[in-house]
């Protein structure tokens, strides 16, 4: 039966060199053309930064230095939390139409426009908040494919950031000489160059990629080849 199986033409050396082979090429192709997309249509843009500074022991629910250090985070996460609350983010993308604005440049379509839960995924994934290290200054970064936009969205946050935080502490607005709790320090300026990925970084990933997930799929597929064989021959 074991005879049998092994003289099977599908288990003949010609014949599995080229079942290899071919799988191998189908996982590789479709692995560059998946990393060329993401690479070329999706991590580009124009990049604004905005600095804000938050001063010491103004942060609302400031996290101690000592516990922030303890838990590898930064005393400003209270602050970058905030920025990055729906609410927060929903409404800056109120205030300046963006939920129409990008139905219409990404959908092609205004009406209707973009709904709360897709207008929040496409600002969060082109925003980054950080704190700088070792300072209270916090970088607002907002990627766009217009360059005007991109600033104006980082400044925005940065802005209405600015004004609740210190409208939630009135003595110091009214207090001459007083240091307000958040300043910006840095506007966004209108981005000239766009930003994209390296192009031999990405070849060096995806040929790796495409080579290690050639070998699994490849020889996956000649093991349930051989498996299905196996089963027909000894029934």
């Amino acid at each position: 039966m074991a005879a049998h199986s092994h003289g099977h033409p599908a288990l003949h050396p010609a014949a599995m060199t080229m079942r290899w082979l071919t799988v191998a090429f189908i996982v590789f192709a479709l692995t560059l053309l998946g990393t060329f997309f993401v690479s070329e249509t999706l991590a580009t843009g124009y990049i604004a930064t905005e600095e804000i500074k938050v001063e010491p022991g103004k942060s609302p629910g400031k996290i101690p230095q000592i516990e922030a250090d303890l838990l590898h985070v930064s005393p400003l996460q209270e602050d970058i939390n905030a920025m990055e609350s729906p609410g927060f983010l929903l409404a800056i993308v109120k205030d300046k139409g963006l939920d129409r604005v990008w139905a219409e440049r990404i959908f092609d379509t205004p009406e209707p426009p973009m709904s709360d839960t897709e207008s929040l995924d496409y600002i969060r994934w082109r925003l980054k908040i950080e704190a700088k290290p070792g300072t209270h200054i916090i970088l607002i970064h907002f990627a766009g494919d217009e360059p005007k936009e991109a600033a104006e969205v980082a400044n925005a946050i940065g802005e209405k950031y600015r004004d609740l935080r210190n409208q939630m502490d009135p003595g110091s607005v009214l207090q001459p000489g007083a240091q307000l709790p958040v300043q910006i320090i840095t506007p966004a300026a209108v981005p000239s160059d766009e930003k994209k990925s390296n192009p031999a970084l990405n070849l060096i990933i995806t040929v790796i990629v495409g080579v290690l997930l050639s070998i699994l799929v490849a020889c996956w597929v000649e093991m349930a080849v051989r498996a299905a064989i196996r089963r027909k021959t000894s029934s």
